[in-house]
């Protein structure tokens, strides 16, 4: 049988891994943005004055929107992790006026707060924005060496 103690270090153990979850995956998201607008600016600062082949131009601008896109995505995922704190914050505060009002100490310390699904399709959308526009760089660079 569980005593009450070890309940309350199962809950803090999972609050504390929930929120270490939480921050490795915007940390991992700020990467991927930072990383992204530094190559942006590289990649176009550093562009070839001019271009002959379309092929070339038009992989050039594919790749140039699709980091754009990837980091408006990142952002706004990033965006969500601002909303996921405010909604934590108002979940901790009824779970605390639940406590006040009951003052029985049995009651559950700990709730799952769910993401939006804007910002869980932002995820997968930096992600795919990403993949693409390394393809697109690659095919990109094929055709500026080769044509």
């Amino acid at each position: 049988m569980i005593t009450e103690e070890g309940k309350n270090k199962r809950v803090e153990k999972f609050d504390y891994y929930q929120i270490k979850s939480i921050e490795s995956f915007y940390a991992f998201q700020k990467t991927i943005t930072t990383l992204s607008i530094g190559f942006l600016a590289i990649f176009v600062g550093f562009r070839p004055e001019n271009i002959k082949c379309e092929l070339t131009k038009t992989f050039f601008f594919s790749t140039v929107l699709l980091f754009g896109l990837c980091i408006l995505f990142s952002l706004i995922t990033q965006y969500g992790e601002l909303k996921l704190y405010r909604k934590s914050a108002v979940a901790r505060a009824n779970i605390l006026l639940d406590y006040i009002q009951t003052r029985d100490g049995k009651t559950y310390q700990s709730e799952y707060v769910k993401t939006n699904w804007l910002y869980k399709t932002s995820e997968k959308l930096t992600y795919f924005c990403l993949l693409l526009s390394i393809l697109s760089l690659i095919v990109y660079s094929y055709f500026l060496m080769f044509f």
